[in-house]
């Protein structure tokens, strides 16, 4: 400390605990100043001591996790470029986290099986289903899209003599930039690989090889090297995209059914309707889909439906989430869900035997991340 003195030991820079600023480290009013760069790193280090717990006046780790992350976006800042002060060479910051403390904002994605878990003190564990075997599959969508260096993650195996894949998987704006898979046939173990490549979402996927035999793997550590935006800092932005079928059918298109004969008709100004068939024994049908250019995050989907008869049957996406019993009349059909996916259906079918007019006039959906442009 200033001024120099027998025992140099590093102490904190805040005497007391401060209460964290209410903005983001780049919103206006801003104030610039020009530097050598032979002190960025030295800057940059000093900055670090916003990192410490001891410095902010925070309710609860989830709060002090936030303040972190801006701390790391104005780290981050002192390694880009800055148009009024000439080019510089991009830095380059890690980022390490232990599952035991905190989830980190990961969440579980697609798995129709079984859930993961989540356990303090433990991390994130596998679930097991007959006939499928342990399975972990998680997702982190970003802050914003950033630029990812190299990651790392820590797996205990409970049983060293069963082999299981992990694949790790980067996105940005739905689009795949990087993948690495590895066979795994050990108790523990650390995968680390570079990146290098533009990312919005992170999906951990790990899966057994054996499917009838239970096996737990726990993901206990990661780490994160990056350039640009700080990717672990607040929750993204949400997005709603409303698909008004009485205007066009958005490239979704009807399911052929067994017998050859459509599941589905559209018409301008009406929307989607059942395909017009009788089934004297059966069910009367509405099933569309549209595969879209890349995966997206959705949290929820609204159907605006036209039913004669109550629907026995409401199911979205690419797997059975469903929507529950709608009754007769003019419905909007809610629901909660939490998938990452680039396969869109929609299948509503009553089961009264009886021909049921099924009409389909929009369909709402909510997500997180970047807003997708291929669902109209």
């Amino acid at each position: 400390m200033y001024p120099p003195y027998g025992f140099p030991t590093p102490v904190p820079s805040f005497e007391f605990p401060v209460t964290p600023p209410g903005s983001q480290p780049f919103d206006d009013p801003r104030f610039q100043v020009c530097i050598n760069q032979d002190w960025l790193p030295f800057i940059a280090g000093a900055l670090k001591q916003l990192l410490l717990q001891s410095t902010w006046i925070v309710a609860d780790d989830a709060a002090l996790l936030d303040v972190q992350g801006r701390v790391f976006d104005l780290i981050s800042a002192f390694g880009q470029v800055d148009e009024g002060c000439g080019v510089i060479v991009p830095s380059v910051a890690c980022m390490s986290g232990s599952f035991l403390d905190l989830d980190f904002g990961f969440e579980q994605a697609i798995s129709p099986d079984c859930v993961p878990t989540y356990t303090a003190g433990t991390g994130w564990q596998s679930c097991f289903a007959f006939g499928v075997g342990d399975v972990m599959e998680l997702l982190r969508i970003f802050t914003a899209s950033t630029f990812i260096r190299s990651f790392s993650a820590t797996i205990n195996n409970s049983n060293a003599l069963i082999p299981y894949v992990a694949t790790f998987t980067f996105f940005d704006h739905g689009v795949q930039t990087f993948q690495y898979q590895a066979t795994v046939l050990t108790t523990n173990v650390t995968i680390a690989q570079p990146v290098n490549a533009p990312a919005d979402t992170w999906l951990i996927d790990l899966r057994a090889g054996n499917l009838s035999h239970q096996q737990t793997f726990t993901l206990t550590d990661f780490e994160l090297c990056y350039t640009g935006v700080f990717p672990l800092s607040v929750t993204p932005e949400t997005w709603e995209v409303v698909v008004d079928f009485t205007t066009s059918n958005h490239g979704w298109s009807a399911i052929i059914g067994g017998d050859g004969h459509a599941r589905a008709l559209w018409t301008n100004g009406v929307g989607w309707q059942e395909g017009g068939l009788v089934f004297p024994q059966s069910d009367s049908e509405l099933r569309i889909t549209k595969n879209l250019a890349s995966s997206h995050r959705f949290t929820d989907i609204t159907i605006h439906v036209v039913t004669s008869h109550d629907l026995e049957q409401c199911y979205a996406f690419n797997f059975a989430s469903n929507l529950g019993t709608t009754p007769n009349g003019t419905s909007e059909v809610p629901h909660a869900l939490d998938v990452f996916t680039s396969n869109m259906r929609t299948d509503l079918v009553t089961s009264t035997n009886t021909t049921t007019t099924i009409t389909v006039s929009r369909i709402t959906f909510r997500g997180l991340g970047a807003v997708p442009t291929d669902l109209t």
